[in-house]
């Protein structure tokens, strides 16, 4: 046996490796969303491309890390996802999802529609708090849309051009129906949002249902935050008005302050 075949590894190819599985654990936990709630050995498989052997790996890393629970051959994860997921900023004490409470159950109580809050996550919105209306549910708390094409993502891309301005000029963005805007459509449509306080969604996202936005910004900066929503059955267009009216009158009553690193007022 020669020396080659006796010396170690590089400590570098071992934190590769390393790094390689992490990356492709947590791809598997990507894969949980409000389609797929539980997931087989197979189903990690076949959308990963990996054999089952390797799925089945993964799998039990999540578990055995406390991040997927296993009830017979399938998985779904576990409450300490949600307490991680409870532990971003915005649904922290004093954080976005509380300053908005009262004034998304005065919007409710007012309107009898389903009430959204909302922020930005790349190019998309992920919905953080809802107060649903039993006849039109709206968005599942925890799920994601496309920005561009929701009331919620434009009410926030309209305030804000770093975001807008790229998604605008994307020349793949996809239609989720017929009447959803891009190129010079989607940007008539964030300039009318900036003119009037809110973003208007008619039945882009899903056929017969509207919404409309107003963005949420933070009180001594400016930034935006996020946005409330509401979303109700398609409708006339004063009804559209007037509820777009309320929904910037909530958005106006949400206050929240900038926070330092320590997370204090």
């Amino acid at each position: 046996m020669n020396q080659a075949t006796l010396e170690t590894p590089p400590r570098s190819v071992y934190a590769a490796e390393a790094q390689s599985s992490a990356g492709k654990a947590l791809d598997v936990l990507r894969l949980f969303d409000g389609t797929r709630a539980t997931l087989g050995v197979t189903d990690v498989a076949a959308t990963m491309a990996i054999p089952k052997s390797t799925a089945h790996r993964f799998l039990k890393t999540l578990v055995t890390h406390g991040y997927a629970v296993r009830r017979g051959d399938r998985y779904r994860l576990s409450p300490h996802t949600f307490h991680l997921g409870n532990l971003i900023p915005e649904c922290q004490v004093g954080g976005l999802r509380d300053c908005a409470g009262v004034a998304m159950s005065e919007l409710f109580l007012r309107t009898r529609q389903t009430v959204q809050l909302a922020i930005l996550s790349g190019d998309e919105v992920l919905y953080i708090d809802r107060v649903r209306s039993p006849g039109h549910p709206g968005a599942r708390i925890g799920s994601r849309r496309p920005a561009h094409c929701t009331a919620s993502g434009k009410a926030i891309l309209a305030f804000d051009p770093a975001m807008g301005e790229p998604l605008v000029s994307a020349p793949d963005l996809p239609r989720r129906t017929r009447n959803t805007l891009i190129g010079s459509g989607l940007a008539d449509s964030l300039n009318r949002a900036i003119q009037c306080g809110y973003a208007v969604d008619l039945c882009e996202f899903q056929s017969g249902t509207c919404c409309v936005a107003a963005p949420i910004f933070e009180v001594n900066t400016r930034k935006i935050l996020g946005s409330i929503s509401l979303t109700f059955p398609f409708t006339d267009p004063e009804t559209v008005k007037r509820l777009g009216r309320h929904v910037l009158d909530a958005a106006r009553m949400v206050r929240p302050v900038a926070r330092d690193r320590n997370g204090r007022h």
